[in-house]
């Protein structure tokens, strides 16, 4: 027998991920989202093609230059957003306007604004969001 949330999400299998942003932070953070053994990674975007390419080779996921692209991807559940600071809220909202729960890297943004609409964004979008802090990826 396989338990469902009370959300309708089947918690005997791995949920979908897609990372936007292949740097540093992205790194640390496919790093982090492989030692969970919750998530599996299916898809990524970043403007570098050595970057997607390296991707592919580990992960065997669809790739995207565009984060909107990502989003748009019907395999993708949640966007892990490990873009550059000034682009969260950004992508955050593309995420939650495509029905996708949102994780974003810290800092969430260096706005009050933008980190209110992210929140607000999320909620009328009925997804969740979380901010990881410095240490959320740690073993």
């Amino acid at each position: 027998m396989t338990s469902v949330s009370a959300h309708g999400a089947d918690l005997g299998r791995k949920v979908r991920v897609g990372v936007a942003g292949l740097g540093l932070g992205g790194a640390m953070a496919l790093g982090g989202i492989d030692r969970m053994g919750l998530f599996e990674v299916v898809a990524a975007a970043d403007l570098r093609e050595n970057a997607l390419e390296a991707f592919r080779q580990r992960y065997g996921g669809r790739t995207y230059t565009r984060v909107e692209d990502l989003c748009d991807d019907p395999a993708v559940e949640v966007v892990w957003v490990c873009t550059p600071t000034a682009l969260h809220c950004q992508h955050v909202r593309m995420a939650a306007e495509r029905g996708k729960h949102a994780v974003v890297e810290k800092p969430m943004s260096v706005r009050v604004d933008e980190a209110l609409e992210m929140v607000e964004v999320c909620d009328k979008a009925g997804v969740r969001f979380s901010c990881g802090n410095s240490a959320s990826l740690l073993p």
